[in-house]
């Protein structure tokens, strides 16, 4: 990553908090470094000291209640869906449909779409946790999401100095690098199974889909225009963790476990001999205990499983 940290403000192409990071500043940062290509960073205690002008017009974040700060006692802007913006939000907000873009080699048309997942995604969630919008869960232990583990990487308090806190937020950086492109690069994946489901879609019957190979397909099935999409219940597919197929109940919505159907309530968490006799289907293999996952050794089981799940009441 092409980023240098000085105590010099009038280095600086960016500009934010110095202290405790956190997850937001942090990917913030990651934007920057694809968005100016080199970042050289001024981490600061307060907007109070800078001058009234820097040479370079740098980039102010999480600090100083400007464009991409979300202190101010108003906030700084909230999505439709009620999640406040932090600085990571805000700078995705303004500068990701070009990132996307310019470092990923997407069309203007993907590159939208892939926004919208992105922010969804990742970028929701650490603008939500920073803004305290995530509820507690009610246990007494400590989920550790990705906004505690890059906060993990702050010294601890017996041994935080700026050299080793700046050290440490160069540490963080890598980390946050890593997630954030595998979150792009898998979301670029799933942008290019859209197709693959359409055409499956097209050749579905009697309410099963059938996949040639495993792809994402649960967002693009739920939100598909086709006429036939409303009707599928099960998808049919090769396992991707051993051989043998897959037969997925379809969920009512996006993230929902509530499903359209489910296989019997008799084959739930049945496996081997004892799910064969109970469904007289050979090559059954395994069925969930919830109900909406079944696999068979050979498709022509697994599509059997599906059809069968379908007549029965």
């Amino acid at each position: 990553m092409n980023i240098e940290i000085t105590n010099d403000v009038k280095m600086a192409n960016a500009i934010t908090h110095r202290g405790c990071f956190h997850a937001d500043e942090v990917f913030a940062t990651i934007l920057l470094i694809l968005l100016l290509k080199k970042v050289v960073l001024a981490r600061i205690s307060s907007a109070d000291e800078l001058p009234k002008k820097l040479p370079l017009n740098p980039i102010i974040y999480d600090i100083g209640h400007g464009v991409f700060d979300h202190h101010q006692p108003s906030g700084n802007g909230r999505r439709d869906n009620g999640i406040l913006y932090s600085s990571f939000g805000l700078i995705w907000r303004a500068y990701g449909v070009r990132i996307l873009c310019e470092h990923y080699n997407c069309s203007y048309k993907d590159a939208l779409l892939l926004f919208e997942m992105i922010d969804k995604d990742l970028v929701q969630g650490i603008d939500a946790s920073d803004n305290g919008q995530i509820p507690s869960c009610g246990l007494s232990v400590h989920i550790m999401g990705i906004s505690s583990m890059v906060a993990s990487f702050y010294p601890s308090w017996d041994k935080v100095n700026p050299e080793l806190e700046d050290k440490c937020f160069l540490q963080a950086l890598e980390f946050a690098n890593t997630i954030f492109n595998n979150v792009v690069s898998r979301n670029i994946a799933k942008l290019r199974a859209r197709d693959i489901v359409e055409k499956a879609i097209e050749r579905s019957y009697k309410n099963i889909l059938i996949l040639n190979q495993f792809v994402p397909w649960k967002d693009w099935l739920l939100t598909s225009e086709h006429p036939k999409a409303k009707q599928i219940l099960f998808v049919v597919y090769p396992s991707n963790r051993n051989e043998g197929y897959e037969v997925m109940a379809v969920p009512k919505r996006i993230g929902s476990n509530f499903f359209k159907k489910t296989f019997p309530l008799s084959w739930a968490g049945l496996t081997g001999l004892d799910l064969v006799k109970q469904t007289k289907i050979p090559f059954a293999m395994f069925c969930h205990s919830a109900g909406f996952l079944a696999t068979a050794k050979t498709f022509s089981s697994a599509l059997r499983m599906a059809r069968l799940a379908i007549r029965c009441s």
